[in-house]
């Protein structure tokens, strides 16, 4: 009865080149858009970017995963491990910068109020937080930029394991949920629907 293997089994590895294929889209997306731009001049704009980051990091992270063949294939889990690694850490740093960006947000749309409750010499010191907390938050930023980049070149070793076990069908079925998902990621403010699996 150990050998016997049930349906949910042989579906997740049926669909391992297309959850690989979905992870790496998504991951793509993310290097695509974590580039310096107008975005950083608000700190709703921030804001924003970093919600988007923490969106996509959690594509990445589910869909590694989801496609992992531990039960099948038990290198598959030693290999996703530093992958896992460096999401988790991409995770916390993109939380932290979504954290910093929120205070200052709110320090800056809620001033009249604050001062309001909790007086000028409270509400002065809390404003002082503000320039400290963007400084952190632009070196939170380099750090996750520089984790970014070192993290790809994780994620492509094991993108390139991964594609040597499959067959040429599930190369061609990786190929096209890639080319779909990368589509549907960048459209996705159009609020495009996910595309059906190949």
């Amino acid at each position: 009865m150990s050998s016997f293997r049930i349906h949910a089994q042989t579906l997740a590895e049926l669909n391992h080149c297309v959850g690989t294929a979905r992870r790496n889209a998504a991951f793509t997306y993310l290097s695509e858009i974590a580039q310096p731009g107008p975005w950083q001049e608000t700190c709703n704009g921030r804001h924003a970017m970093y919600a988007c980051y923490l969106e996509l990091i959690q594509e990445v992270l589910t869909n590694t995963e989801k496609s992992s063949l531990m039960h099948c294939i038990p290198k598959h889990g030693l290999w996703d491990r530093p992958v896992l690694h460096f999401l988790n850490l991409l995770q916390h740093l993109a939380q932290t910068l979504s954290y910093l960006s929120g205070h200052v947000s709110n320090v800056k749309e809620e001033a009249e109020l604050l001062a309001e409750h909790l007086g000028q010499d409270t509400f002065t010191q809390l404003q002082a937080t503000c320039n400290e907390f963007e400084q952190h938050e632009k070196a939170t930023l380099q750090a996750f930029w520089r984790i970014l980049a070192v993290g790809a070149t994780v994620l492509n070793d094991n993108s390139t394991k991964r594609s040597q076990q499959f067959s040429a069908d599930e190369t061609r079925r990786y190929n096209l949920a890639f080319e779909k998902y990368l589509n549907y990621y960048r459209s996705q403010r159009g609020n495009a629907s996910p595309p059906t699996l190949p």
